[in-house]
């Protein structure tokens, strides 16, 4: 029982959230575009921006996280300018305790 219940929470090797993917940032928002469509986050949704290990992670949802990896941020200067925006339109939004 416990193998079924955790293939039912495994993504799809080429899915919509491990699959490949392109990001386009602009003023508007975050357009995460997939092989099956593509996802709008309005920088309204972006709760806070974190740096982990050189990952960049945006959360857009208490337990959802866009991840830019070190690998997709070369040169350093990509890394810089996406840091740079985000910052620009995102506003830091206090932790509520549940």
């Amino acid at each position: 029982m416990e193998v079924k219940i955790a293939q039912c929470f495994t993504p799809n090797e080429n899915g919509i959230m491990i699959g490949p993917k392109e990001f386009e940032i602009s003023a508007d928002g975050i357009k995460e575009i997939h092989q099956y469509g593509y996802n709008f986050y309005d920088w309204d949704v972006v709760e806070h921006i974190e740096e982990v290990n050189g990952s960049i992670y945006v959360y857009v949802d208490k337990v959802l996280a866009i991840i830019f990896n070190p690998e997709s941020l070369k040169p350093d200067k990509c890394k810089e300018d996406l840091l740079a925006t985000m910052n620009k339109h995102v506003t830091t939004r206090p932790e509520v305790d549940d």
